[in-house]
């Protein structure tokens, strides 16, 4: 793409086979099911990836609203999925943030995050995709 909104945004992050390895064992583990969430020990910060990324390949950090401005005349498909991205987050846990119902308790279960090497792995992918 070229461009990246200028912010910092951090998520949680776990690569596919260790969230499914996870929520399998979690899941079997209590015969109530229970509600929780797959957490990382760390967040990744998407400024270091972008910073990753133009490394390799010229990358515009742009405004978030002359981003948006961007991908929608660009990509006017994607605007409502990045409008989410961009969004403030939505409260789901019960840590002083609202649930959907508020007798539910989600439990927190680790997983494995994304480490170095997979964020600089990802980059490179992000950048031939682009070169």
């Amino acid at each position: 793409m070229g461009v990246a909104p200028e912010l910092e945004l951090e998520e949680e992050w776990i690569p596919v086979d260790e969230a499914a390895r996870v929520l399998v064992r979690t899941a079997t583990a209590n015969e109530e099911g229970g509600l929780f969430t797959v957490m990382p020990p760390e967040r990744v910060r998407i400024r270091k990836l972008i910073d990753l990324v133009s490394a390799r390949v010229p990358v515009t950090l742009k405004p978030p609203a002359e981003f948006m401005e961007e991908i929608v005349s660009r990509f006017p498909e994607d605007r409502e999925i990045m409008s989410t991205i961009l969004a403030p987050p939505v409260p789901i846990r019960s840590n002083g943030e609202e649930t959907a119902d508020p007798a539910s308790e989600f439990v927190d279960v680790e997983a494995p995050g994304v480490d170095e090497s997979l964020l600089r792995r990802y980059a490179e992918v992000l950048a031939g995709a682009r070169a």
